[in-house]
């Protein structure tokens, strides 16, 4: 189960560039993971990574 425990308001940029800037500096933690849907097609996730609490929230104040 996923559970979201913060949330970030942002206004006046481009989300994708966001992104891009987020995921390259979580990147060397990035979950290497692969998974099977309930209809049996596997995928690797790119979205996920194990860091800290503080440290996703670090990041997105450097950034921002």
């Amino acid at each position: 189960p996923v559970r979201i425990v913060a949330t970030n308001q942002c206004f006046n940029l481009n989300a994708q560039k966001l992104e891009a800037l987020v995921h390259g500096f979580l990147a060397p933690r990035r979950l290497n993971v692969t998974l099977r849907s309930q209809g049996g097609q596997v995928y690797t996730p790119r979205e996920w990574f194990n860091v800290p609490l503080a440290t996703a929230l670090a990041v997105s104040i450097i950034i921002l």
